[in-house]
């Protein structure tokens, strides 16, 4: 990967709209992808004052509804405070509903800014891990000045490259808000929307930026959107960034008659996406069956070259690898994963293959653990869960 452009658009499919954002490389090949519902969009992020509806103590759980006969799983571990059916609670939505099961919440909830994120609740401030140990110190101490019983903070990497006079700026902006909602909950009627996710772009091309810069030189990245809007917005902050984008590297599409989904081909790259199996250079291929509770996804070796080769069904496991990586990024496929690759005959190949995956994974957005290959020679993943995958957001509308 040479180049890399992210994209922020309004792409068509099956004539519905959906906003759609990601990152492609010079071959204008997708290599991440959000896709959300103009129709129906994602609730995940927004809080609302529900009502406790049952208690489950065999699952330790409780059942709330949001709106009327729109039901959330709130697990125990999630309640910041006691619960009894009846209560009404601000909640905050953690996980769409798919398919069958109910959407998650949490009463934990979170108002984030650039740098940092507040969170209700007691509990120790944190800073991010990806901190030098001496940067985590500075900072820890610096957050000891703000109270942490009925909130705690949350420094973000990207912290690191601001001074804490603006730090403590954001930080006095969070609580303002978050001291104003927890008083206009006293004020609203049950089942009242207090809080919507803000759809933060600028926030949405910093994490592209950092996690594409370990594989591509920010010199070799550019911005496109067909949002005037979005455009002046993202060339205002860019030049303020860490590392910083150019304003030649940031364009406003205008061709209004060849629209900037098409340019890219997004519609029919989603449309391949929906299908089971995918095709790779080598001849081998990848079949893809996600189910309610897992996905499991088989590596067959096909005719490819590289099998009867030296160290070949390695070669090939590690290019299935690294589009099953792509895979999960592209179709937002989340939970447990399971992966029967192509069979290995040394411990030491299985443990090269283990570490290769683990570094592919690292160009996710959402935390994937790759857990181990199991007795049965299958490679077992999960995948953090909050939105539908890309077929069921298509589905659906």
């Amino acid at each position: 990967m040479e180049q890399a452009t992210i994209f922020f658009t309004t792409t068509t499919y099956e004539g519905h709209a959906f906003r759609t954002q990601g990152v492609v490389d010079e071959g204008h090949h997708l290599q991440d992808l959000c896709v959300e519902s103009m129709e129906h969009p994602s609730r995940v992020g927004d809080l609302y004052l529900a009502k406790v509806m049952d208690l489950v103590p065999s699952i330790h759980a409780a059942f709330v509804e949001i709106a009327p006969g729109v039901r959330a799983f709130l697990p125990d571990s999630d309640c910041t405070q006691p619960i009894h059916a009846g209560d009404e609670v601000l909640v905050q939505v953690t996980c769409d509903a798919i398919k069958t099961k109910d959407m998650r919440a949490t009463m934990a909830f979170e108002l984030g800014a650039s740098h940092v994120c507040l969170i209700h609740g007691s509990g120790a401030h944190g800073v991010s891990k990806k901190f030098s140990k001496q940067q985590r110190k500075d900072w820890k101490g610096f957050l000891d000045d703000y109270p942490t019983d009925s909130y705690h903070l949350l420094l973000r990497t990207r912290a690191a490259a601001c001074s804490k006079e603006d730090i403590r700026s954001e930080i006095d902006t969070l609580v303002d808000a978050y001291l104003k909602l927890l008083d206009k909950s006293t004020h609203v009627t049950c089942y009242s929307k207090l809080y919507e996710r803000p759809r933060n772009m600028v926030d949405a091309l910093l994490g592209y930026v950092s996690r594409y810069q370990s594989r591509v030189p920010v010199e070799q990245m550019r911005v496109i959107t067909d949002d005037s809007g979005l455009y002046k917005e993202l060339v205002v902050t860019c030049a303020s960034m860490t590392p910083a984008l150019t304003q030649e590297q940031i364009q406003l599409y205008t061709d209004d008659s060849y629209p900037l989904y098409k340019l890219y081909s997004l519609s029919s790259q989603m449309e391949e996406l929906t299908k089971s199996v995918v095709w790779l250079k080598s001849g081998a291929n990848l079949l893809l069956e996600p189910m309610e509770t897992l996905c499991a996804i088989d590596v067959n070796s096909g005719k490819g070259p590289r099998k009867k080769s030296p160290g070949g069904v390695l070669a090939q496991n590690k290019e299935a690898a690294l589009e099953i990586g792509r895979q999960l990024r592209l179709r937002n496929l989340s939970g447990m994963i399971l992966i029967d690759f192509i069979n290995m005959e040394t411990e030491e190949e299985k443990q090269e293959l283990l570490s290769y995956m683990r570094r592919v994974v690292q160009a996710d957005a959402r935390k994937v653990v790759v857990v181990d290959i199991t007795p049965l020679g299958l490679m077992e993943l999960t995948r953090a869960k909050a939105h539908k995958s890309l077929k069921q957001t298509l589905k659906d509308c």
